[in-house]
């Protein structure tokens, strides 16, 4: 099925698994396009952004008011 192939191949984009079954790329490789994709769940949060860091209300009124420095 094309989930099986989808976590085979390292979750590849839905579009390259149906070209792979046209094309016959990968020998004993059968799944039905006609059934709805399923939805991947470690694909999914792959793609979600996170902020590096929360934004920060503490603004600097006047220059060098705020230093970071690495030591």
């Amino acid at each position: 099925d094309i989930d099986l192939w989808h976590r085979r191949c390292g979750h590849p984009g839905i579009s390259l698994i149906i070209s792979m079954i046209k094309n016959q790329i990968v020998e004993g490789m059968d799944a039905d396009l006609d059934s709805p994709f399923p939805i991947c769940g470690p694909c999914i949060k792959g793609k979600h952004e996170r902020i590096p860091f929360p934004a920060s209300n503490n603004r600097s009124k006047i220059p060098l008011e705020r230093i970071h420095a690495d030591l």
